[in-house]
């Protein structure tokens, strides 16, 4: 009904409340049931504002759908209540150069699926602040609060007549519409997550209900949605989520730090003192071997006094090479067990193949020739005392009576005067 105007076209017969409206929403004329709605006397209100002559109809309902229909420049309907009796109110808008003619249909004047579907509205007015749609039996959108439209990017009534699920991003359309489906055909309502697709493309998350209301006069079902947008709290749990992970990575980082040694990379005296307990263990349940070699740096704190830090941190990692290249299992380990001091544990060995070990590595620091020049005596070079001892792990022996046995024979390569090799059975 665009260019509808004034009672030059009759308007004024028509049983329907008509208003018409210049662009800046001035009423220019009113027809009687128009005046009975808004309580105005049509003859005195000529160029009044409809602000202010209905100023809650047009604040809660009017407003946003004149809006509307000027901004895109095409008739809108939009079925809704009033908001002083809360009786339902189909409002017809259409737009032309000069202005707009308001139509507003009372429930008399609806079918009896219009009328349920504004029974649906009445009762879902209350919820009106909420994300809320009604769809009937196709899936399409009978009505939709504003906030649902705005916080997709949409005008107040542009999504009226779209299937719901069409909003629905494809990786969650179809659960969304078999839950739709499911609600029509059983009536238990569902608790759904789902992300939907806003005007500008981008996503957002909601959660929300489907449950199913029945129109008194046609018996159609409505399924009505209540839902909230999560997108946030999404994202915030992800952040959550993402730095927990993080977190435990650094936990166990961490935890495998304190286990090595800064200087040398290799295992701590903490490291030393689980891997022990646990190839003990071990030992013990076959009754296996078990060999320790303690190597001490002989007279490494002069060494370390003359040369500096920096020098005797090189030492110590060339040290920790040949070291790690006396052994070829997996089995075995070298762990830095004090300041001065390496041990190895040797898994499975006897003493006659832990003195072999040794061996290997007093030839190897031999072949390095690393200079010592403030060591006593005509060899000017890093050598080693050596203590070796090997026990057969059986219930009842601790690991302190290996330990103590490797400890005796170091000491007594060292009071013998060092650079040697001393290996007693624990």
């Amino acid at each position: 009904m665009p260019g509808i105007k004034g009672g030059s076209h009759g308007l004024e017969r028509i049983s329907d409340p008509v208003v018409s409206l210049d662009r800046d929403f001035r009423i220019q004329w009113i027809n009687a049931a128009a005046g009975r709605l808004l309580g105005l006397d049509p003859r005195s209100v000529a160029q009044t504002p409809l602000t202010s002559s209905a100023p809650k109809l047009f604040q809660e309902v009017l407003g946003p759908l004149l809006l509307q229909a000027l901004q895109e420049n095409r008739p809108v309907r939009e079925s809704t209540t009033h908001p002083e009796d809360h009786q339902p109110l189909d409002v017809c808008l259409y737009p032309d150069a000069t202005g707009v003619t308001l139509i507003l249909h009372r429930e008399d004047n609806l079918s009896d699926q219009e009328r349920d579907e504004a029974e649906i509205v009445r009762m879902v007015a209350p919820q009106s602040g909420d994300l809320l749609a009604v769809v009937d039996a196709q899936g399409a959108i009978v009505h939709q609060s504003a906030p649902f439209s705005t916080r997709l990017g949409f005008p107040p009534t542009a999504l009226k007549g779209q299937r719901l699920a069409d909003l629905v991003v494809p990786e969650d359309r179809d659960g969304f519409a078999l839950r739709l489906k499911e609600t029509l055909a059983e009536g238990n309502g569902h608790l759904i997550e789902f992300r939907m697709r806003r005007k500008d493309g981008t996503r957002r998350m909601f959660e929300g209900t489907l449950d199913l209301v029945h129109g008194s006069r046609s018996g159609r079902g409505f399924v009505v949605l209540v839902a909230r947008d999560i997108t946030e709290q999404k994202e915030m749990e992800q952040t959550l989520r993402r730095n927990r992970e993080l977190l435990a990575q650094h936990s166990a980082m961490l935890e495998r730090l304190s286990f090595l040694d800064a200087e040398t990379g290799i295992a701590n005296r903490r490291g030393f003192d689980e891997a022990f307990e646990k190839e003990w263990a071990r030992a013990r349940r076959n009754q296996d071997h078990v060999s320790l070699i303690l190597a001490e740096i002989d007279y490494f704190d002069a060494y370390r006094q003359s040369q500096g830090l920096p020098t005797a941190e090189l030492t110590l990692r060339k040290l920790t090479r040949i070291l790690q290249e006396s052994i070829n299992r997996p089995c075995d380990l070298v762990a830095r067990f004090s300041a001065n001091t390496f041990v190895l544990i040797l898994p499975d060995t006897k003493l006659e193949g832990a003195k072999e070990v040794a061996t290997r590595i007093e030839r190897g620091l031999a072949d390095q020739a690393i200079h010592h020049p403030s060591r006593p005596g005509t060899a000017k070079v890093i050598t080693l005392s050596l203590g070796v001892a090997s026990m057969t792990a059986k219930p009842g022996i601790r690991t302190e009576s290996l330990l103590g046995g490797v400890d005796r024979a170091l000491y007594l390569a060292k009071s013998q005067g060092g650079h040697q090799i001393v290996a007693l059975m624990g």
